[in-house]
């Protein structure tokens, strides 16, 4: 059984002591899962990812990743960390814009001292589909490939983990659409855990499990199984039986003459 990729005991952050952004966080995320944190601006999902990332510290708690706690990890202990088992996508792609794609990509595997950087980037560019813009700089590819660009270097030492804090705030419809296809591609093949704040509605239809964010605590969001299939409801495709409140995926409901909870017939 995998364990979990991180553990979340009874958080609380505070900046200045009287007012906590985080309340009493608990969360559990498994190894491999892809989730999402929603909410408003300002609801702390941003300073949630901070500390799951080790950026920060929380006030009270304690952070656990991949079953180490981070409360005893020296700074040295914590950059290694960062450096190798968790990789961040940032809202603004924090690309260098005197640097080429390659050369971006190549940044963390230089830090790392990896002997084989350039292959590493050169499978990346290959698996996300960017060869063709490898010596672009930032300022001569689109916005959605500057995000592609960063979660590939997000990946260049094969972290376990990856964080991505609004990574479609600033982007058009199919541009958005590339984007998370992207993040499910890194959750599928490379089996990475990948955990999303965001507050675009888009993002739910790509993700498996949702948490909301309000005030400061965090709240899971349950959207039931198929009773038709039996399998997990994990976009906006549904339906729901008017008489007991049955859900189903939209194509199998539309199969059926009637709900097999109830029996109350379509239509009717």
């Amino acid at each position: 059984m995998d364990r979990n990729a991180v553990e979340i005991k009874d958080v609380w952050k505070s900046y200045d002591g009287k007012h906590y952004v985080l309340r009493g966080i608990d969360l559990e995320i498994p190894a491999k899962d892809m989730v999402l944190i929603r909410g408003r601006s300002g609801t702390g999902k941003s300073t949630l990812l901070n500390l799951i990332s080790c950026v920060d510290t929380p006030t009270k708690g304690e952070v656990i990743i991949e079953g180490q706690s981070t409360e005893s990890m020296s700074q040295k202990e914590l950059a290694y960390l960062r450096l190798h088992r968790i990789g961040i996508v940032f809202q603004a792609h924090n690309l260098l814009s005197d640097l080429t794609v390659f050369e971006n990509i190549m940044l963390p595997l230089s830090i790392a001292k990896s002997k084989l950087a350039e292959i590493r980037v050169k499978e990346l560019l290959a698996t996300f589909e960017l060869q063709y813009i490898s010596d672009n700089k930032p300022d001569e590819i689109s916005g959605g490939e500057e995000q592609r660009v960063a979660i590939a270097r997000a990946m260049a030492n094969n972290p376990s983990i990856l964080l991505a804090d609004e990574p479609t705030a600033s982007l058009d419809m199919k541009n958005s659409e590339n984007v998370l296809e992207t993040f499910r591609k890194v959750n599928r093949e490379f089996e990475t855990t990948v955990i999303i704040s965001s507050h675009d509605p888009l993002v739910d239809s790509y993700v498996p499990k949702t948490y909301y964010m309000r005030e400061g605590k965090l709240f899971m969001e349950k959207r039931g199984v198929c009773a038709a299939c039996g399998e997990a409801i994990i976009d906006k495709n549904y339906m729901i039986c008017s008489s007991c409140g049955a859900t189903y995926h939209r194509e199998c409901g539309y199969k059926l003459e009637s709900c097999v909870i109830c029996g109350k017939k379509r239509g009717e």
